[in-house]
């Protein structure tokens, strides 16, 4: 007879995996803390590459914070925000610089 091994670390994975399907956020959050297991998984990796490629950090940064990333993806992906933020901020200014001027 041949014995099964699981670890316990993938268990605990497949739990989070039932809690994140059916909405137990709470239980969620507190097995992932307790146990220092993260499922580290986004619901559609396609979805998640288009919110960065399209700047849509509203949809982004809360996935982002449920995830453990190593510190250098998530170093590149803020400053990804934060030169997409002010690249929209010096357009903005710009624009309202000509905008000022045409109306000397």
């Amino acid at each position: 007879m041949s014995t099964l091994e699981i670890e316990a670390r993938d268990v605990i994975k497949i739990v989070l995996q039932f809690c994140k399907e059916n909405s137990l956020h709470q239980t969620f959050q507190t097995l992932q803390n307790e146990c220092q297991v993260s499922l580290n998984t986004v619901d559609s990796i396609e979805t998640f590459v288009a919110d960065i490629n399209s700047g849509r950090w509203d949809a982004i940064l809360p996935q982002v914070s449920q995830l453990k990333l190593p510190r250098n993806k998530l170093e590149d992906l803020y400053e990804q925000r934060v030169v997409k933020v002010k690249s929209v901020t010096v357009f903005t200014y710009e624009g309202l610089g000509n905008v000022v001027n045409q109306s000397a």
